[in-house]
Protein backbone atom coordinates (compact mmCIF):
# COMPACT_ATOMS: atom_id res chain seq x y z
CA UNK A 1 0.00 0.00 0.00
CA UNK A 2 2.85 2.40 0.79
CA UNK A 3 4.36 1.89 -2.66
CA UNK A 4 1.03 2.74 -4.30
CA UNK A 5 0.65 5.94 -2.30
CA UNK A 6 4.20 6.95 -3.07
CA UNK A 7 3.74 6.48 -6.81
CA UNK A 8 0.44 8.39 -6.77
CA UNK A 9 2.06 11.32 -5.00
CA UNK A 10 4.92 11.25 -7.54
CA UNK A 11 2.37 11.44 -10.37
CA UNK A 12 0.60 14.35 -8.70
CA UNK A 13 3.91 16.17 -8.22
CA UNK A 14 4.86 15.61 -11.87
CA UNK A 15 1.55 16.97 -13.14
CA UNK A 16 1.89 20.01 -10.88
CA UNK A 17 5.35 20.74 -12.25
CA UNK A 18 4.08 20.42 -15.81
CA UNK A 19 1.32 23.01 -15.32
CA UNK A 20 3.84 25.35 -13.70
CA UNK A 21 6.07 25.08 -16.77
CA UNK A 22 3.17 25.80 -19.11
CA UNK A 23 2.30 29.02 -17.27
CA UNK A 24 5.98 30.03 -17.26
CA UNK A 25 6.10 29.56 -21.03
CA UNK A 26 2.97 31.68 -21.39
CA UNK A 27 4.62 34.43 -19.36
CA UNK A 28 7.74 34.30 -21.54
CA UNK A 29 5.64 34.51 -24.71
CA UNK A 30 3.62 37.40 -23.32
CA UNK A 31 6.73 39.36 -22.36
CA UNK A 32 8.38 38.82 -25.74
CA UNK A 33 5.22 39.95 -27.52
CA UNK A 34 4.91 43.02 -25.26
CA UNK A 35 8.50 44.12 -25.79
CA UNK A 36 8.14 43.60 -29.52
CA UNK A 37 4.91 45.58 -29.71
CA UNK A 38 6.32 48.59 -27.87
CA UNK A 39 9.55 48.35 -29.90
CA UNK A 40 11.81 48.04 -26.87
CA UNK A 41 14.82 46.19 -28.26
CA UNK A 42 16.98 46.62 -25.17
CA UNK A 43 14.36 45.15 -22.83
CA UNK A 44 13.77 42.28 -25.25
CA UNK A 45 17.49 41.53 -25.43
CA UNK A 46 17.96 41.64 -21.66
CA UNK A 47 14.85 39.50 -21.08
CA UNK A 48 16.09 36.87 -23.52
CA UNK A 49 19.52 36.94 -21.89
CA UNK A 50 18.04 36.58 -18.39
CA UNK A 51 15.96 33.59 -19.50
CA UNK A 52 18.91 32.14 -21.48
CA UNK A 53 16.87 32.09 -24.70
CA UNK A 54 17.62 32.87 -28.31
CA UNK A 55 15.19 34.26 -30.88
CA UNK A 56 15.87 31.41 -33.27
CA UNK A 57 15.01 28.81 -30.63
CA UNK A 58 11.65 30.35 -29.64
CA UNK A 59 10.58 31.84 -32.99
CA UNK A 60 8.49 28.86 -34.11
CA UNK A 61 6.71 28.47 -30.78
CA UNK A 62 5.63 32.09 -30.19
CA UNK A 63 2.53 33.58 -31.78
CA UNK A 64 1.50 37.18 -31.08
CA UNK A 65 -2.07 37.98 -32.15
CA UNK A 66 -1.99 34.98 -34.47
CA UNK A 67 1.21 36.08 -36.23
CA UNK A 68 4.76 34.92 -35.87
CA UNK A 69 7.19 37.26 -34.16
CA UNK A 70 8.53 38.88 -37.33
CA UNK A 71 5.09 39.49 -38.82
CA UNK A 72 3.92 40.92 -35.49
CA UNK A 73 6.88 43.31 -35.38
CA UNK A 74 6.06 44.46 -38.92
CA UNK A 75 2.37 45.01 -38.18
CA UNK A 76 3.23 46.84 -34.93
CA UNK A 77 5.70 49.12 -36.78
CA UNK A 78 8.41 47.97 -34.37
CA UNK A 79 11.39 48.82 -36.57
CA UNK A 80 14.24 48.42 -34.06
CA UNK A 81 12.93 45.17 -32.65
CA UNK A 82 12.09 43.89 -36.12
CA UNK A 83 15.61 44.55 -37.35
CA UNK A 84 16.97 42.77 -34.28
CA UNK A 85 14.76 39.75 -34.96
CA UNK A 86 15.79 39.70 -38.64
CA UNK A 87 19.45 39.71 -37.60
CA UNK A 88 18.98 36.80 -35.21
CA UNK A 89 17.00 34.49 -37.49
CA UNK A 90 18.50 32.17 -40.11
CA UNK A 91 18.38 33.54 -43.65
CA UNK A 92 16.00 30.78 -44.76
CA UNK A 93 13.42 31.76 -42.13
CA UNK A 94 13.71 35.43 -43.09
CA UNK A 95 13.30 34.49 -46.76
CA UNK A 96 10.14 32.52 -45.94
CA UNK A 97 8.63 35.61 -44.29
CA UNK A 98 9.55 38.21 -46.93
CA UNK A 99 6.16 38.24 -48.63
CA UNK A 100 4.21 38.46 -45.38
CA UNK A 101 6.05 41.55 -44.11
CA UNK A 102 6.19 43.42 -47.42
CA UNK A 103 2.79 45.12 -47.05
CA UNK A 104 3.00 45.65 -43.31
CA UNK A 105 6.38 47.37 -43.12
CA UNK A 106 8.39 48.40 -46.19
CA UNK A 107 11.34 49.30 -43.94
CA UNK A 108 11.54 45.81 -42.43
CA UNK A 109 11.02 44.29 -45.87
CA UNK A 110 14.12 46.11 -47.13
CA UNK A 111 16.10 45.00 -44.06
CA UNK A 112 14.96 41.41 -44.62
CA UNK A 113 15.91 41.52 -48.29
CA UNK A 114 19.36 42.78 -47.38
CA UNK A 115 19.73 39.95 -44.85
CA UNK A 116 18.75 37.32 -47.40
CA UNK A 117 21.03 38.68 -50.14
Amino acid sequence: MKKTLLSLSAIALTSTLFTANVSANDEVSTRICEYTQIDDKSRLRSFLKDKNLKIRSVFDSIQCNGENLLQFAASSKALNTGEFIIGQLPKSVVADNLASIKEKSPHLHIAAEQRVN
